[in-house]
């Protein structure tokens, strides 16, 4: 078989396999659901997402430190981080590592949310299974066999491979291609170190007949296949590297370097949705203090640097960056002056678009799991929840059948700025709570402002997703509004209140005490 020849059947069998009903991950799907929600605005959306992935499973509670917390310092006598060393913020029971000022700083500027608590039911101390089940999108039960985002960049470009569009779905600098950048149809994105090996090996073409009906054939088809997405993009990658520039200044080390790459093609024009990069070393059984220092420095300085110098070329309004890591570590420091495998823990979402802030209750010391761990507060789909549907405008019922289930989106992304209807979100606008935090059992107004009469509802959340209370729900007219809200009886905790406007959210947080 002649590779023009591969190409043309492999078009035709990936046109049957678009003509079947849809199963995402194993999800049945009825046929044409995505599909019907119109997949071509979802492709119009040109926001960014660069997950950074920390292998091992970050301690948290030594990155995000509860330092006024005297139960903190009794689990850990030898590696808590003091409190004088502790890098402050404007909050009162919360702080940096001391080598986190890259994410002090963005914190401080508006740009950095701290998700406490974020995990999973019946969590997974295994660190293989652990990621995949973050990679998938998975509960901790199932098992996938395609990523939370392989899933949505397929149903986002349905005529794929049929039509490959002129840039990357998604580019992973270094290694294999991640789980999470997996779907029914195969690799939905490119891995990449060095843009100009890439170029090189793209242009490497060759023509030669390919074994088929047996199981090497197969194998060779598959790696023949992925070749040739690699040929078609070398030319892209390579232009956008060298048409691209970095302002400002990295470290040297990996992270930074990786950031530095994906700043630089993002500068140069590249359309990828999706950059994925990648620090190991987090898995801290052993003398933790001064190698996970040195980790938690590198990932807060290259967020940091990637942040400015985006920021510095006009580029940062349409880039958020994740951490993504297992789990956290146990409460209890080791014998050995370490931590072990443990379940919930912090996770930073950072950039300019970033609703900036603490979100979540601090670590609860004395509520905790069979296992003496602590227990999640956010389910990790929230955040994805949120991602897909005010970052990449996917709608909820679509994003409900991509991760399986329906995931209250955090509050992490300032406004829906990525909506079709940019001038439609401009019409209203929700403002902070007031008081903040809410006394117990005490009230706080809720205000809004719409440019125009319309249709509103604005609805209180606890930190599950229950609804707790309907604020507003009616037609107003335009100007500014206050709505009083009562917490009698309300749980100490984070809140959500969401205003609904023709079909148009925003949300925020507020706190109870």
């Amino acid at each position: 078989m002649k590779r023009r020849d591969f190409v043309k059947q492999s078009l035709l069998a990936s046109a049957g396999v678009a003509s079947v009903p849809l199963v995402f991950g194993g999800i049945p799907v009825h046929a044409g659901s995505l599909r019907a929600h119109r997949p071509e605005a979802w492709a119009q959306n040109d926001n960014i997402l660069v997950v950074i992935q920390m292998f091992g499973g970050n301690d948290g509670l030594n990155a995000f430190v509860p330092f006024t917390d005297s139960r903190y310092y009794e689990r850990r006598p030898t590696i808590g981080i003091p409190p004088a060393q502790v890098l402050k913020i404007a909050n009162p029971t919360m702080g940096f590592h001391p080598q986190m000022t890259g994410m002090r700083n963005l914190f401080e500027s508006g740009k950095l949310a701290a998700v406490q608590g974020v995990g999973y039911e019946n969590a997974n101390r295994s660190h293989f299974r652990s990621q995949d089940i973050w990679l998938t999108g998975s509960g901790a039960a199932e098992v996938l066999h395609t990523g939370w985002l392989g899933r949505w960049l397929e149903a986002t470009y349905p005529t794929f491979p049929l039509q490959l569009p002129p840039d990357p779905f998604a580019v992973q600098i270094g290694g294999t291609l991640s789980l999470m950048l997996q779907s029914r149809k195969g690799n939905m994105g490119i891995t990449l170190a060095d843009p100009d090996i890439f170029f090189k090996l793209g242009r490497n073409v060759i023509d030669e007949a390919v074994p088929s009906g047996t199981p090497y054939g197969d194998e060779y088809l598959f790696i023949r296949a992925i070749k040739e997405q690699s040929d078609t993009y070398s030319q892209r990658v390579n232009d956008a590297f060298n048409a691209g520039r970095n302002v400002g200044t990295y470290a040297s080390g990996g992270l930074a370097q990786q950031l530095r790459l994906v700043a630089r093609l993002i500068s140069g024009g590249l359309k990828s949705r999706v950059f994925m990069v990648y620090l190991g070393g987090f898995d801290t059984h052993s003398n933790q203090l001064g190698g996970h220092a040195s980790l938690l420095k590198s990932v807060s300085d290259a967020a940091e640097q990637f942040i400015l110098d985006l920021q510095n070329q006009g580029l940062s309004k349409n880039v958020v960056g994740l951490t993504m890591s297992e789990f956290g570590r146990r409460t209890h420091e080791n014998g050995s002056s370490g931590t072990d495998h443990g379940t919930a823990s912090v996770q930073f979402v950072f950039g300019e678009p970033v609703n900036s802030g603490v979100l979540g209750a601090d670590p609860d010391f004395d509520v905790t799991d069979s296992s003496g761990d602590l227990v999640y507060t956010f389910e990790y789909r929230q955040i994805y929840s949120e991602l897909l549907e005010h970052w990449f405008d996917v709608p909820k019922d679509d994003v409900t059948q991509l991760l399986n289930g329906r995931f209250i989106p955090l509050p992490l992304i300032r406004s829906s700025s990525g909506a079709a209807d940019p001038s439609a979100v401009r019409e209203f606008e929700l403002l902070q709570n007031h008081p903040n935090p809410v006394a117990a059992s005490g009230e706080t107004t809720l205000g809004f402002i719409l440019g125009r009469a319309a249709p509103v509802e604005l609805l209180v959340y606890d930190a599950t997703g229950r609804q707790v209370a309907v604020a507003a729900r009616g037609r107003y007219e335009a100007g500014r509004h206050r709505v009083p809200v009562s917490f009698r009886d309300a749980a100490p905790g984070a809140y959500f209140y969401q205003l609904r406007v023709d079909g148009q959210q925003v949300t925020r947080t507020l706190l109870v005490r």
